[in-house]
């Protein structure tokens, strides 16, 4: 009786398992792993792969990459091989080629077309194509009329394209005018006008005009990430090491004090970044106005012994 007991748990257990790897399906990972690529006009990249199986064998047949926009041409590699053969020994579980655009290893490869513009994006699938057997092809005893499983079977990623453009940059100062020695502030605010891409290592760098420096405080704020630098009583305010999210927009600001008067115009350096390279400038005008002048008390008791004067000469010629 302990005999059968323990024949049947090793045969549940073995039932289990079949089961377990039965349902372990094949996948498929893009190199890089979020499938997103950046290239400039006539470039050609492409990506590599990693396709898992553990269950049966796994041939594959073909790749595509299907974008949402005309950006460019793909071109299938794997379909170049003999065999991509994907299962358990004596064949891998697990297969991966990076992309050679020479050797034409990877996924596929895609040529983006000369006339794209910095900024042209296209997202879209990749698909590989696979047929499914019992056995392995290069088994010499494979027989592919009993020995199929399944064709035509799809792995499908996601994909993307982007020629990157540079950020974007505008400024402004809080008022067109201010008076002599009065802080206002003075915002710069970014833009990646890039759909599908990230921009990092974003920096830019204004040196002020004469006659305005940073105040005292210097009133900083930001939300574009890395380092912004404005030191009280300095001429210069710079950003460096900036993150814009793909579509995104940031800004930072700090406060600015005119030490003489007059129109201050303001034009800072290049905007840049890591992936999109150099942008261009961002200009803004401030005319600072002499300051008010205020009466102390002597002023205004003058003014008010000067008022009753003219009063009484005034009184004195009406009267007959």
């Amino acid at each position: 009786m302990r005999s059968a007991s323990v024949s049947l748990s090793l045969a549940l257990m073995v039932a289990l398992l079949a089961v377990g790897t039965a349902g372990a399906a094949p996948t498929l990972q893009l190199a890089p792993t979020n499938g997103a690529l950046t290239g400039s006009p006539g470039a050609t990249i492409g990506w590599g792969f990693t396709i898992t199986n553990s269950t049966n064998y796994l041939v594959v047949t073909s790749a595509s990459f299907t974008p949402s926009s005309a950006l460019g041409a793909s071109t299938d590699f794997i379909a170049q091989y003999e065999f991509v053969v994907v299962g358990p020994s004596p064949e891998s579980t697990s297969v991966s080629q990076s992309f050679n655009n020479a050797l034409q290893t990877g996924t596929a490869s895609f040529a983006i077309s000369a006339g794209a513009h910095p900024g042209d994006s296209a997202s879209g699938t990749i698909t590989v194509t696979y047929d499914l057997y019992s056995v392995s092809p290069n088994d010499p005893d494979f027989d592919p009329d009993t020995d199929t499983l399944s064709t035509d079977n799809a792995l499908t990623a996601a994909a993307s394209i982007s020629v990157p453009a540079p950020p974007t940059i505008a400024k402004a100062f809080g008022a067109s005018v201010t008076p002599l020695d009065s802080p206002t502030s003075l915002t710069f605010t970014l833009t990646n006008p890039n759909a599908l891409l990230a921009l990092t290592g974003v920096g830019v760098t204004d040196a002020l005009p004469a006659g305005l420096v940073v105040a005292t405080p210097n009133g900083l704020t930001g939300s574009c990430g890395g380092s912004v630098t404005a030191v009280a009583g300095s001429s210069t305010i710079s950003l460096s090491g900036g993150t814009i999210a793909a579509g995104g927009q940031c800004e930072f600001s700090a406060d600015v004090t005119a030490t003489s008067t007059g129109t201050k115009s303001n034009t800072t350096g290049n905007v840049e970044s890591v992936e999109g390279g150099t942008g261009l400038t961002a200009s803004a005008s401030l005319d600072v106005a002499p300051p008010v002048q205020t009466l102390g008390a002597l002023g205004i008791a003058a003014l008010a012994a000067v008022v009753a004067i003219a009063a009484a000469a005034a009184l004195r010629r009406v009267q007959p």
